[in-house]
């Protein structure tokens, strides 16, 4: 029986050797910086990137704008970046209507343990709320 559960230990452990990181190399970032995904959910409920959302910092300086998402909708920040200058949050602003803003509060400690974060905006929507509730 010892025998049995050394040999099934050995294999569990080089099983999970071999498998590796659940992230790829290519979207793992460095401690040293955070790797964002910018996305909405289209009318089918998939999970679309955003392209050139701007990311800026609010904080002690105001408003400084960091970089604008890729054609994936993705974009990685270094750590100083995310939370330099007493940083209160960060942008996520609509490329077309930049009043338009997800944010994440980088006032505490939530966000320094990630090195990839995910960040919903959806897509500015018109509704007619006289048809929706009518009087």
């Amino acid at each position: 029986m010892e025998k049995r559960f050394r040999m099934t230990a050995g294999v569990l452990v080089a099983l999970a050797l071999h498998a590796g990181p659940l992230v790829s190399e290519e979207h793992r970032a460095p401690s040293e910086q955070t790797a964002f995904f910018v996305y909405y959910r289209n009318s089918k409920g998939q999970v679309v990137g955003r392209s050139g959302v701007e990311v800026s910092r609010l904080g002690s300086e105001g408003v400084t704008v960091l970089s604008l998402t890729d054609a994936s909708g993705e974009l990685i920040l270094k750590k100083e970046q995310i939370f330099g200058s007493r940083a209160i949050a960060l942008l996520f602003c609509d490329a077309k209507l930049r009043e338009v803003c997800a944010a994440v509060r980088v006032d505490s400690e939530f966000l320094k343990g990630f090195a990839e974060f995910n960040v919903h905006l959806p897509l500015p929507e018109t509704i007619d709320r006289v048809r929706i509730m009518p009087k």
